[in-house]
């Protein structure tokens, strides 16, 4: 999952090779890409654009095992630049905590996805899956929370009741704010750490 950054300010756009610069004397490697027009840094999860309707633009790539502070520290070292806010795309202003942690509850959310896929050869699988629900029970209680396998996250299942009347109302999967994935990666890398670890074994 991609986040989208900007950067409201009225300073003036600078160019794409000055963003270069900055990015430069905040010790990141980066490539320009002309085809693009973006400032690509090679060892984050960041790519870095003059939005059409001007002003900059940040997209964050959050992967499983991506450097979440130096990211955000880059981030904010532009909008310090630019002297501007940070804006995610979705949610509205964000400081640098709240930024880290969801950028740190995507990046914990592949991670499970990665140890449940695991898992579904794992021996002790359904004590695994057990062991789960019981930690998102006591996490949001009396809520209907599960993993959904399809979206791959965790959410919650709410009822829409067109007919009051019906017997089995249908369920829709809302997905579940930070910090759910957070939590649910913590428990299982400490209770089974070989199969949070991909380079472990059942």
């Amino acid at each position: 999952m991609s986040f989208t950054i900007s950067f409201p300010t009225q300073a003036p756009t600078p160019a794409l090779a000055e963003l270069g610069a900055w990015v430069a004397e905040e010790g990141e490697a980066f490539t320009l890409e002309a085809e693009t027009a973006e400032v690509v840094l090679r060892a984050l999860p960041l790519r870095l654009a003059i939005a059409s309707g001007a002003g900059v633009r940040a997209t964050v790539e959050a992967g499983s095992s991506s450097p979440i502070s130096r990211t955000v520290r880059v981030v904010f070292a532009l909008a310090a630049r630019l002297g501007a806010d940070v804006r995610l795309v979705g949610t509205g202003l964000v400081d640098r905590a709240a930024l880290w942690l969801r950028l740190a509850d995507e990046q914990d959310r592949l991670r499970l996805a990665l140890a449940l896929a695991r898992a579904e050869d794992h021996p002790q699988g359904d004590e695994i899956l057990r062991g789960l629900w019981s930690v998102l029970a006591a996490l949001a209680p009396e809520r209907a929370v599960r993993w959904d396998t399809l979206r791959e996250r965790v959410v919650e299942l709410r009822e829409l009741v067109d007919d009051p009347d019906a017997s089995s109302p249908d369920t829709v999967p809302v997905p579940l704010d930070p910090p759910v994935h957070l939590v649910a990666w913590r428990w299982l890398a400490e209770t089974w750490p070989t199969l949070a670890d991909p380079r472990g074994s059942p």
